[in-house]
């Protein structure tokens, strides 16, 4: 995390719509073959539409992203509705870092400097909501962004959505002097330094980091639509390779391999000459079941670790290319999956990671005639497994 204070555009979610009018019109209307400018608009709608703040996240609320891959995500609700900073009268050595991403060490050093329980930053290293175990006092600028993001001073659906209490004072973990720490006053964003023993300030709500996927998710068909001409552009769909073209100035639904439903794109099923290599906005198809780019022998590159968005796949066949790389590992978090194909990619090697997690339905695991190498994986979170092949590997 960077120790940066970074500006935050309360006015984004309000453009929200006029974009995405935008985007529709110019879908509508410029859909021919459709090269930078449209990628280019794909991109600005990520940033614009993509970023999920508010979303439930990692044990958590997401309401913080820095566009790296790095998040902040606060807990649910409040640890406390009554609880001091701690150690009036003393100073805390170290813990008067402001900005967004000093919240960690801030916490660190009132938890060596202050050994009083039950004070803010006690309450937030004690919390394990979600199952997580890091979860840490929000430094003074990480709490103004929660209260711009998730909080009061959010606008439209994200107003408030983390429940705060606005007549309230919370508390950071960034130390003011030997007798103040800084807060935020949830009712207008104010920050004011208060006095430790806490009369006026008391709230504590935890947050925690998290790593995020490296490419967003859709939230409609008009995005949809353009991760699409992305694929199309990245796998030789603009130069004519491809066996079924696409008409980009038809709707989605009528293009080869795709299947819409409830205005959304659910399948995608391209053995079609594909080339070059598999883009990442792939994994911004989050509405996917199926995706299949089978028995495309010309199309090679790693397998893109945003992958691991489609959390809604059940099938993933990518059987019969050119794909090279190690086993994308974020394949074990796609948790619905009962198909998985891999197999006849002589490029596609490295070590076979184990199953961290129990994937249910997983029937069929096919691997055959790859390059893999090391010890086979254990079968002890596959209890589904039925047909699995892993002959012809340098194990």
């Amino acid at each position: 995390m960077t120790s940066r204070i970074h500006s935050f555009d309360t006015s984004i979610t309000s453009r929200k719509l006029d974009f995405r009018k935008k985007v529709s019109n110019l879908i509508k209307t410029k859909a021919t073959k459709i090269n930078t400018i449209i990628i280019v608009c794909f991109f600005i709608s990520k940033i614009i539409l993509g970023q999920n703040i508010g979303s439930s996240y990692g044990g958590g609320i997401l309401f913080y992203d820095d566009g790296a891959g790095n998040g902040l995500v606060c807990a649910v609700s409040d640890q406390s509705g009554n609880a001091p900073w701690g150690c009036l009268g003393n100073v805390i050595s170290g813990a008067d870092g402001t900005a967004i991403g000093t919240g960690t060490q801030n916490t660190v050093d009132i938890l060596n400097g202050c050994s009083t329980g039950g004070i803010a930053a006690d309450l937030c290293a004690s919390y394990n909501g979600g199952g997580y175990t890091d979860w840490y006092l929000p430094s003074r600028d990480e709490l103004s962004q929660m209260y711009q993001s998730v909080g009061p001073g959010a606008s439209g659906a994200n107003n408030n959505i983390g429940g705060f209490v606005q007549l309230a004072n919370y508390w950071s973990s960034s130390e003011a002097s030997t007798n103040f720490g800084w807060t935020v006053y949830f009712s207008d964003g104010a920050q004011n330094p208060l006095s430790k023993d806490g009369p006026y300030a008391d709230r504590v709500r935890a947050i925690r980091q998290v790593s995020l996927p490296s490419t967003n998710c859709c939230t409609d068909l008009a995005c949809d639509r353009l991760a699409l001409i992305a694929i199309y552009n990245a796998t030789g769909g603009d130069d004519g390779d491809w066996v079924n073209d696409w008409d980009l100035n038809t709707s989605v639904d009528t293009w080869y391999g795709v299947t819409v439903t409830n205005n959304r794109v659910t399948k995608l099923e391209l053995q079609n000459g594909l080339t070059g290599s598999i883009p990442t906005e792939v994994g911004s198809l989050c509405e996917l079941e199926l995706l299949s780019f089978k028995d495309n022998p010309n199309l090679s590159g790693s397998i893109p670790s945003s992958i691991e968005n489609l959390q809604n796949l059940t099938y993933l066949d990518l059987q019969g290319g050119n794909l090279g790389g190690n086993f994308p590992t974020g394949i074990w978090t796609l948790l619905n999956l009962e198909v998985l194909r891999l197999n006849a990619n002589a490029n596609l090697g490295g070590a076979i990671p184990d199953v961290p997690t129990n994937i249910p339905n997983l029937a069929e695991l096919r691997l055959e005639n790859c390059n893999f190498t090391g010890t086979p994986l254990s079968f002890a979170n596959l209890p589904a497994l039925e047909d699995f092949r892993i002959t012809n590997n340098p194990m």
